[in-house]
């Protein structure tokens, strides 16, 4: 049974960050059962490696989308925002460790999960689209990014 399952009320619009929120979800959802089910060591690393590259990559995405805003709403969102993907990234890095040193744990992968979607999903990644729509740097109709 998987950890999170999206649902349509988590896109925020713009659809290549909304297939990232998915396979995010999906490789929380690997790294759960990889730790529910005891699969070896190897593996459960692998799936934590895989998650972790996929939130660097998502967050890449995003912060170029994020150093796009020029008004201070904008600014100070973004200011916050990136601390916030350096906290989660810390706390996957802690969690991965954890998994190398044997002490898998899934109450913090649960709730790195739930981190991601009232965090990531719904909190400020929606403000973001707002500061984006706000600065004229996103079409409302097609959810796509205008370059500055």
């Amino acid at each position: 049974m998987p950890l999170i399952d999206w649902t349509d009320g988590m896109a925020i619009g713009i659809d290549p960050l909304d297939a990232d929120h998915r396979a995010l979800l999906g490789h929380f959802n690997e790294l759960h059962q990889a730790v529910a089910d005891a699969w070896p060591t190897s593996a459960a690393l692998a799936a934590g490696d895989t998650l972790i590259d996929a939130l660097h990559v998502h967050f890449r995405q995003e912060e170029q989308l994020l150093h796009s805003l020029t008004l201070p709403d904008g600014i100070c969102h973004r200011e916050e925002h990136l601390l916030r993907h350096e906290e989660f990234l810390d706390r996957a890095t802690a969690l991965r460790a954890e998994l190398a040193a044997g002490r898998p744990n899934r109450k913090a992968i649960e709730s790195l999960a739930v981190s991601l979607t009232d965090f990531e999903l719904v909190r400020f990644d929606f403000q973001m689209v707002g500061h984006l729509l706000r600065e004229g740097l996103l079409l409302v109709k097609t959810a796509s990014f205008l370059p500055a």
